[in-house]
């Protein structure tokens, strides 16, 4: 086939708008779109994993921490001070 023949046949008129247009002769093939659909579907599950083993891990961190942390008469000392200046109060005293 002609080359000249070849192109008119890969055109389309557009009746509405009045344009020429011209087919895509060769793209994606659908078994690619398939393969990365799949692939995109395993990187997202990845992904949760990851996001689930980080939460797991922060879990046990902080109760690592708390089981080692002691709230006694000193902690409550300082945090009474910052929320008394981070309510406005600049002298603050010790009401313990």
């Amino acid at each position: 086939m002609p080359e000249r023949d070849r192109r008119r046949d890969d055109m389309t008129f557009d009746h509405g708008t009045g344009a020429c247009r011209q087919e895509p002769t060769s793209g994606p093939r659908s078994g690619d779109i398939a393969r990365f659909g799949r692939f995109l579907l395993v990187l997202r599950w990845v992904g949760w994993g990851l996001i689930a083993v980080q939460f797991i891990g922060f879990l046990l961190w902080s109760g690592y921490l708390m089981s080692h942390a002691s709230f006694g008469h000193d902690t409550a000392i300082y945090f009474q001070s910052w929320d008394l200046i981070a309510h406005g109060h600049l002298l603050p005293r010790n009401t313990i």
